[in-house]
This record gives structure tokens, C-alpha cells and sequence, in this order.
């Protein structure tokens, strides 16, 4: 099973990481906002280090992965600037 999570900064194009496993639970979580929930703290646990590196670093702005559909699951995550 395969995750694409779709990042949307509000800034720049949107961003596309094609993982492996499900990550459906990250569907729909807002970064920076009031509401911070175990989720989101996973979610930026999983997506960033310590250190504030990005622990994953094959985010692609193609839409090639979005057209190829070889996933299974979609979660879409915002982040406020």
C-alpha cells in the first residue's frame, strides 16, 4: 500500500510524496494552527527532524505523480505560513 500526501504551504506549489504504507490518518491536518492534536504532532514528528531538517527529501512539485496513480490512499496536509 502506497500514501500520496499532497503538501500545500499557501506560498508555493503544491508538493507530492509518494510513501510507502498507510498515512491516510494525516489527511486533512493544518500546521500552525490553534488546533494542535497527537496527529498533527505525529504528522510533524514523522515530516521533520530535531533539528527542523525535513526527514524526507523526495518532495516533487510534478503532477506526473498525481497522473501515474500508483497509490492507494491520499492524505492532504496544510501548512500556515
Amino acid at each position: 500500500m502506497k500514501t500520496l500526501i499532497i503538501f500545500n504551504n499557501l506560498i508555493e506549489p503544491l508538493q507530492f510524496l509518494l510513501v510507502e504504507g498507510d498515512y491516510s490518518r494525516f489527511n486533512g491536518i493544518c500546521i500552525g494552527s490553534v488546533d494542535t492534536n497527537d496527529t498533527v504532532k505525529e504528522f510533524a514528528a514523522w515530516c521533520w527532524g530535531e533539528n527542523g531538517t525535513l526527514n524526507h527529501t523526495d518532495w516533487s512539485t510534478d503532477t506526473a505523480i498525481l497522473e501515474a496513480k500508483q497509490f492507494d490512499k491520499v492524505a492532504v496536509v496544510t501548512i500556515l505560513p
